[in-house]
């Protein structure tokens, strides 16, 4: 009996969910084939609605009784769950802070469930009313560019502390553990089988969901893409790239090199007495050890010193580099490195080729600029200096901006990337050929951090 009466929850609770699911297709048609992605699944959760990327995790009894107490289809509450799986926000590495970015997600994917639905000319509820007040005053706090990023960087830098729990009360609509990976004690030992695991190939087919409806806003559904301007923008910022790995990046500056060194705690005294001995003056010697370390070879920095990029962000990237180049291994003994400041025209050339050089440099930083941006002269400043001779392997170029600027419309010779230190410049008019990483003041000072005590970011 007792099966029965679960059975008849759960075959209700997914009625009212395909309802939602209907209710939120008609005020946004674009969204039909997203929702086909998540799978319902019947659960005990602390909320109505959860997610793993993979399946709409639904508690019945607790939609059942919301319901019951509200006569609301849970439109609002599956438009955010499933804002959450198209902004990608359950696919995060295990360095983000849950609590800051739990807040972050909830905000963004309530505004744009309210965006989505958009049920014009309904009276807002008090909580309603008190949530778009909270989301109007945090866009205009951030320069009217609220996405989940920036705030998420925002309340990790101390922001806001005591209005979160409020706030968290208050968006908070799913429940998010599943987002998070569990401690290696209580995983499952991995197969050496060469299949990704399920979390990645969600976040693949998420990705591509993505991009599929941002195509839609911009082609087939222009008149929503207007509307929608946030989601678009969201959509443009891409799967949290300002998470990637500093460290990591700057290791392809670097190169293997095989260095010769004496271990004295293997040398062989033995041996070498028995070589005087047996043949008078010729000592018998092992051969020398060889050892594999990454060395930093030549590559260029440019800074972008137009009016819009600070001294204190850019002494701050400098601070961060440094970190990371003495903690991979050293310098090579004729390592180039020239630091480029340039706006409209180059402005300033540094030559370094040491740790100590570049230690001097950043301790008295002075930038020469403060016009517009313009990247074509620095980059063919560097071309002009590489076809010079100037460096011997030069392995690529890092140009350190806000990202708004005239971008050259060919590749150079060589490896170029461009690093923003946040993600309001448009990513959809860098060219195809570079690379990009979006860095946030925020994360500065903890990668220096890491680059001293020499671990991983």
């Amino acid at each position: 009996m007792a099966d029965t009466r679960t059975d008849s929850l759960e075959q209700l609770a997914r009625e009212l969910v395909e309802l939602a699911r209907s209710v939120t297709i008609a005020a946004a048609p674009f969204l039909a084939a997203s929702t086909g992605v998540l799978t319902p699944r019947a659960e005990a959760l602390p909320t109505p609605f959860a997610t793993d990327g993979a399946a709409l995790l639904m508690d019945p009894r607790r939609l059942l009784d919301d319901f019951a107490r509200t006569h609301e289809i849970p439109a609002h509450a599956y438009a955010h769950t499933l804002a959450h799986c198209i902004l990608l926000h359950p696919f995060v590495g295990e360095t983000i802070g849950r609590p800051a970015w739990d807040l972050a997600a909830d905000i963004v994917a309530d505004s744009l469930a309210d965006e989505l639905l958009a049920r014009a000319g309904a009276p807002l509820a008090p909580e309603a009313r008190r949530r778009e007040q909270i989301v109007r005053d945090l866009a205009t706090e951030l320069g009217d560019r609220l996405t989940t990023e920036r705030l998420y960087h925002l309340l990790r830098r101390g922001a806001h502390a005591d209005e979160r729990e409020a706030w968290a009360a208050l968006f908070r609509q799913d429940d998010h553990t599943r987002w998070y990976p569990a401690p290696e004690q209580d995983q499952p030992k991995k197969q050496a089988t060469g299949q990704e695991a399920p979390q990645t190939q969600m976040e693949q087919t998420w990705r591509h969901t993505a991009q599929s409806l941002r195509v839609d806003l911009e082609t087939l559904s222009r008149k929503h893409g207007t509307l929608l301007a946030s989601l678009l923008r969201e959509l443009s910022v891409g799967a949290h790239e300002q998470e990637m790995d500093y460290r990591a990046f700057l290791r392809q500056f670097a190169v293997d090199d095989e260095n010769i060194h004496l271990s004295d705690d293997e040398f062989d005294y033995v041996f070498y007495t028995y070589g005087l001995e047996l043949y008078g003056d010729m000592p018998l010697i092992e051969p020398l050890e060889y050892r594999q370390e990454r060395r930093v070879r030549d590559f260029a920095i440019v800074i972008d010193t137009s009016s819009s990029v600070t001294e204190k962000v850019v002494q701050d990237f400098i601070d961060a580099t440094y970190d990371v180049l003495t903690s991979e291994g050293g310098f090579f003994e004729r390592t180039c490195i020239h630091i480029v400041q340039a706006d409209r025209r180059v402005t300033s050339d540094t030559r370094i080729t040491s740790a100590a050089d570049l230690d001097r440099w950043r301790r008295a930083i002075h930038l020469y600029g403060g016009g517009g941006t313009d990247f074509r002269p620095a980059i063919d400043y560097v071309r002009r200096l590489q076809a010079e001779g100037e460096f011997s392997d030069l392995r690529g170029l890092v140009y350190f901006t806000d990202g708004w600027g005239i971008y050259p419309s060919q590749m150079p010779p060589f490896k170029c990337a461009f690093v923003f230190y946040d993600e309001d410049h448009r990513p959809e008019i860098v060219p195809s050929w570079a690379q990009q990483l979006v860095l946030h003041p925020g994360q500065f000072e903890t990668m220096s951090v890491y680059g001293r005590a020499g671990g991983h970011h």
